[in-house]
């Protein structure tokens, strides 16, 4: 019986230190992307129909967060750039928080401006690629460990 007891209890503190280790390790499990017209950072329908997508993904969630990043083309100076960027992340924000409820503490927002290119800018269409924000929604790796309650 105390061998036992002395298993179960082993098996308890492996599970425990196994959920405390992965207490703060994410993993990407979903990328969306919206784009924006120039020199703007109003939501489209198309944009909001995407965002409502991923609101319905995480409706009900725990253990998630998502990672908003705002981009621009190369038109325009540096300083204009880095604060259309964050003003197109701040629009996903206050869309997903105001029509979909979503925690402002599960969202994390960066402005990033035209550092990270997807298309060549010298082009028409490659600019509007640019113009865009990406969200990635990460889920805590507890939350799909073995014994634990999945959403």
């Amino acid at each position: 019986m105390a061998q036992k007891a002395q298993t179960q209890i082993v098996s308890v503190e492996s599970n425990f230190n196994q959920k405390l280790s992965n207490l703060d390790s994410y993993k990407s499990v979903d990328t969306s992307s919206i784009n924006f017209r120039f020199n703007s950072a109003d939501l489209s329908d198309e944009s909001k129909a995407t965002l409502d997508q991923l609101a319905t993904k995480v409706k009900d969630s725990k253990g998630y967060v998502l990672e908003i990043q705002g981009f621009t083309d190369k038109t325009g100076n540096d300083r204009h750039n880095l604060g259309l960027s964050q003003g197109r992340s701040e629009s996903v924000v206050r869309y997903l928080s105001q029509q979909h409820q979503v925690p402002l503490f599960r969202m994390f927002v960066l402005g990033l401006g035209s550092s990270k290119e997807v298309e060549d800018n010298k082009t028409r269409k490659g600019r509007a690629a640019n113009r865009r924000v990406e969200i990635t929604l990460l889920k805590s790796e507890l939350e799909s460990t073995p014994g634990s309650a999945q959403k």
